[in-house]
Order: C-alpha cells, then sequence, then structure tokens
C-alpha cells in the first residue's frame, strides 16, 4: 500500500488507541485534530535533516528589485523552499527573508523542498513522522502527559535513526579547498 496523509496520521493515531480515518478532512474529532498539525509537522520535521527524498536544485532568478546596500543582486528563494542547504558561489551571500543577497551574476541553490507527496517519503521518516503526529496529539486524545512524553523520546529516538540511515546512503562530500579556509590559505 503507497503511504498516504492519512496512512501516516492513522499511524498517528493507531499508536494513540484512536479512531482511524479516511479523510483528513472529513469532521470526524481526529480528521480534524490531524489536519491542524500535519503540514506544520511535516515541514518541521522535513527541515531538521537534508532528507534525500526532499532535495532539489534549481538556478536562481535575480529579482527585478535591487537589493538596497552591501550586495549587487537579489535573488527570490523558490516558494517551496523549506532550507537552503548550499549555495553555488565563491563570494559571500546572506539569506533575509525569502530572498537570497550576493555580488554573484549566477546562482546554483541546493534546497529542502517542501515535498508534499507521500509516497516519495522514507520509511523511517514516515515512522519518525507518525511518532511526531502521535506525540503532537496524545494530549487531545488520551489526555495523558505521560503517554505524550512518552512519544516525544520515541520521536527523537526514531528521528536520530532516520537521519543516521538517510545521511549513511550518500557518499560524503569531498572537502571543497576553495570553501575550507585553512587549504584555501594555501592557495
Amino acid at each position: 500500500m503507497a503511504t498516504s496523509v492519512v496512512s501516516i496520521c492513522n499511524q498517528a493515531l493507531i499508536a494513540l488507541s484512536g479512531n482511524l480515518i479516511t479523510s483528513i478532512t472529513s469532521s470526524q474529532k481526529e480528521a480534524q485534530l490531524c489536519n491542524a498539525v500535519y503540514d506544520q509537522g511535516r515541514r518541521k520535521l522535513l527541515r531538521k535533516h537534508p532528507w534525500n527524498f526532499a532535495i532539489k536544485r534549481q538556478e536562481l532568478a535575480q529579482s527585478v528589485t535591487a537589493p538596497i546596500n552591501d550586495f549587487l543582486y537579489q535573488y527570490t528563494l523558490p516558494a517551496d523552499c523549506l532550507r537552503v542547504l548550499e549555495v553555488d558561489t565563491l563570494g559571500t551571500y546572506k539569506i533575509e527573508g525569502r530572498s537570497l543577497l550576493t555580488n554573484e551574476e549566477t546562482i546554483f541553490l541546493r534546497y529542502i523542498y517542501d515535498n508534499q507527496n507521500p509516497s516519495t517519503y522514507d520509511d523511517e521518516f514516515v515512522d519518525c513522522f507518525a511518532t511526531y503526529l502521535a506525540y503532537k496529539l496524545a494530549y487531545a486524545i488520551t489526555q495523558s502527559s505521560t503517554q505524550r512524553a512518552d512519544l516525544f523520546e520515541l520521536y527523537n529516538r526514531q528521528l536520530t535513526s532516520a537521519k543516521y540511515i538517510d545521511a549513511t546512503e550518500d557518499v560524503q562530500d569531498p572537502i571543497d579547498p576553495r570553501t575550507t579556509s585553512l587549504i584555501a590559505a594555501r592557495y
């Protein structure tokens, strides 16, 4: 079965012995609670780690609005950008609000995007996300502070494990002598 918003929410509700839902937008109490925390929880968890399934690369277009001072160019960050991971530039840059300021004429960005397609999520991420939702919903459904605290501890353990597994799927990036100050000093 493909992972969906409803399946992730139902996994959280199972952990709480709550009633299962068929739609996140139904009038059922559990659906309304899931709907209230799902999007914010997804974005928060996506920002915590450069998940392989949530990374994009994009060349940014220059903004028609020039920066007021310090930099020559301004670029608007993509609408789905949750966290900038890397800017391919030798110069300096600064992120202010939803803009990237720099003196570079061309900017390539690597970033975490707001991946809203649960069928692309890693299984470890899904388990962690469902536990996070259970933690957020625990008191509203069970009125148990103890269960909420236990779920928060479980979430943190799952997050550590999920981040480790995700990180070990990549080959480590070599050190770039242009950006490492000690090595750059030799050139």
